[in-house]
């Protein structure tokens, strides 16, 4: 087992929360979204609207919502917004949305790994 941890101090307070990113041998267990993240470290604790976060980090509310759902991604450049606003690293951002990214594509691990492998020999075969 390897474990991550990411230090995350939340916006107006002197707490510092850390959330663990746990990867296993044999399977990934899902990874809490980032957007899980920041409506329950900070959005929450804060009384934060999604209009009132938004606001804040100069962008509509419509992509704070997709992000709060799991429908949306940190890009690097929220990931900045956020840090700025809110306190935890942009790296820690980029690193919950990657993770959580390489769990959703576990699932195509199979048909990738028999795609690539048909692809390769065909490759091969034709050289």
């Amino acid at each position: 087992m390897h474990v991550d941890t990411c230090n995350l101090t939340g916006y107006n307070t002197n707490a510092t929360m850390k959330i663990t990113i746990r990867r296993y041998e044999m399977g990934m267990h899902k990874p809490a979204h980032p957007g899980e993240v920041l409506k329950e470290l900070w959005l929450e604790p804060l009384s934060l609207t999604l209009t009132e976060a938004a606001k804040r980090l100069g962008t509509t509310r419509k992509t704070i919502s997709k992000i709060i759902n799991g429908r949306g991604t940190v890009t690097p450049e929220m990931a900045l917004r956020l840090e700025i606003v809110f306190g935890a690293s942009a790296q820690s951002w980029m690193n919950m949305q990657t993770a959580y990214d390489l769990w959703q594509m576990s699932a195509l691990r199979k048909s990738l790994l028999k795609s690539l492998r048909h692809s390769t020999r065909t490759s091969s075969i034709a050289a």
